[in-house]
């Protein structure tokens, strides 16, 4: 991307929205969507994102990208969010689609 560019881009990638339990996290599916189709980027907590699948706030088909950090905790934690994401993405009736996400383990 050339610096003349880059103005005309940025607009683009600022479109994150971060969310970690400050009370301004969608409550149900209809926010979720609306809040997917502004962002490009959704970062949140491994319990937010646990309790929007739990709820089918969101599905694991309008995900693309899924980057667990800190992913470790879900070995010696069984109930760590992360070890409870996989088991709903697993049971889910969308499993298949799991495919068409990229995840990375970090």
């Amino acid at each position: 991307m050339s610096a003349s560019s880059s103005p005309q881009q940025f607009p683009l990638f600022s479109r994150v929205q971060s969310y970690y339990g400050d009370g301004k996290t969608p409550r149900d599916h209809e926010n979720w969507e609306t809040e997917m189709a502004e962002s490009e980027v959704l970062v949140m907590t491994p319990q937010i994102l646990l309790h929007s699948l739990q709820h089918c706030f969101i599905k694991m088909d309008s995900i693309a990208l899924l980057i667990f950090d800190e992913c470790h905790h879900a070995q010696v934690h069984k109930r760590h969010p992360y070890a409870q994401i996989m088991k709903v993405v697993s049971r889910s009736s969308s499993c298949s689609t799991i495919c068409n996400a990229q995840t990375i383990f970090i």
